[in-house]
């Protein structure tokens, strides 16, 4: 799954991939890694116009964020590092339909919310951080809230 080069393959295994996450449930600790591995190769190539597999697996990072929040944090700094260039990448794609971007860029800062939840808000500092001349002015809803939502 993680080598798939083919974006028809890549769909299917997007699509499928949240209902096995699913049905997991805590039992996917014992994969994140492999499951990092491929979050990280699905969300760097993108898949026009629909952007299907990126959505799904933005998906797929909520539910594991969900159901393995206490193993999230030793991998923040990678899963950011690629949420931002998702985020920069998207925002600077003029091919992509407003919708899709809202969808996209909705479906990240969502990922984003949930991460900071995990880390008890250390993930607001490093945002603030960002240099904003990299971004449009569409990024700036990643001021997160004072109070993080629910995990659980």
């Amino acid at each position: 799954m993680e080598a798939e080069h083919k974006l028809e393959r890549r769909r299917v295994y997007a699509s499928a991939l949240p209902l096995y996450i699913d049905r997991m449930g805590v039992a996917v600790c014992r994969h994140l890694r492999q499951v990092e591995r491929v979050v990280l190769g699905y969300l760097e190539i993108t898949d026009p116009p629909e952007e299907t597999s990126r959505l799904k697996i933005l998906e797929v990072l909520q539910k594991i964020t969900k159901a393995a929040w206490p193993r999230m944090a030793c991998r923040v700094a990678v899963l950011l590092r690629c949420l931002l260039k998702l985020l920069v990448a998207v925002s600077s794609d003029g091919q992509l339909s407003d919708s899709v971007r809202q969808k996209l860029m909705g479906e990240t800062s969502l990922c984003l919310k949930l991460m900071d939840s995990c880390c008890h808000g250390d993930l607001q500092p490093l945002l603030r951080q960002v240099d904003s001349s990299c971004c449009s002015s569409e990024t700036e809803f990643l001021s997160l809230p004072e109070t993080p939502p629910s995990v659980t």
